[in-house]
């Protein structure tokens, strides 16, 4: 995922809306009310995008890995700011190679002069990761990334750096939207994808815990063209979302499209951890449940 400047400093940080509410009258859904957030806007909205994978309502999508693709290899990437594109030499990458950031990482290593770090670690895998600074240099926000994915070496897949989130790309700008931080919160942001990869427009984000209950807290925010709209109501033809003032704990983020009636259904969702004062990266692709979506090198190949 990339935003613009402008577009990823709203991302980041538990946050406080602000710039006030529409109060249409008591019976108006209200946080933590589906309805709140999946609602009438997209009614007669088709999504865009190749949705030609996925049986809307049907069983959720599988993929057949193929094991051979799943080695231990000596991965070397670099540490990067999320939005400059530039080596961060100070940063330390913590990585859980089970997917589930609990007790102590599996691999720890500060990055060296480069911005690098370099780890053995299995391939056609999903890991999960987390970019720090130390407390003292205060620069970037400690970020964490769900079902990171490497490919097999002979695939020549692009680039997978660290992501890691610089505190100032977003302190002027939340001052300018209106929003305050709230550290005792998360954030998580990610984009929308069709059956091709690419940005799906018209879908609407709800999160939900193990129970389907929505934290009263959150909000959900869109964009259009990478960058943060206020009054958006659904994902524009970035695919971009993001969901902040969540409290940390384990959370479901839902995808939802119209039905072609007066409704609509689930077509995707990811699952995740959430840590007070954090940055949290992770996708949704469509006809997946959960948010782990294997690339072409990966997947054993159709008899």
């Amino acid at each position: 995922m990339r935003v613009s400047y402008l577009g990823l400093a709203f991302l980041l940080a538990g946050c406080t809306d602000n710039s006030g509410t529409d109060d249409t009258g008591s019976d108006a859904p209200q946080p933590g009310e589906f309805e709140f957030y999946i609602n009438d806007d997209t009614i007669g909205m088709a999504p865009t995008g190749n949705l030609g994978c996925y049986d809307v309502g049907g069983a959720w999508l599988t993929q057949a890995v193929d094991p051979a693709k799943q080695q231990t290899a000596t991965i070397t990437e670099i540490v990067e700011d999320f939005e400059f594109d530039v080596a961060i030499n100070d940063a330390t990458v913590d990585v859980w190679v089970d997917d589930l950031v609990d007790g102590a990482p599996d691999h720890t290593q500060a990055a060296n002069e480069s911005g690098q770090v370099t780890f053995d670690l299995p391939v056609c895998t999903p890991i999960a990761y987390r970019a720090t600074v130390p407390p003292g240099l205060d620069t970037h926000k400690a970020t964490y990334e769900s079902h990171q994915i490497f490919e097999p070496a002979d695939s020549s897949p692009a680039p997978s750096p660290y992501n890691i989130v610089a505190k100032s790309t977003y302190g002027v700008i939340l001052n300018l939207l209106g929003v305050t931080p709230d550290p005792a919160y998360g954030v998580v942001a990610g984009t929308l994808y069709d059956c091709d990869k690419n940005p799906i427009e018209g879908a609407q984000i709800v999160v939900v815990d193990d129970e389907g209950n929505i934290p009263p807290e959150s909000l959900t925010k869109y964009f259009i063209d990478d960058f943060p709209a206020r009054d958006q109501l659904y994902t524009s033809a970035d695919g971009l979302w993001t969901a902040i003032n969540l409290p940390p704990g384990d959370w479901t983020v839902q995808a939802w499209i119209w039905d072609g009636a007066d409704g609509h259904v689930q077509v995707g969702s990811t699952r995740l951890q959430i840590f007070p004062d954090s940055i949290n990266i992770s996708n949704i692709y469509y006809g997946f449940d959960g948010g782990i979506w294997y690339p072409h090198s990966c997947v054993a190949a159709a008899n």
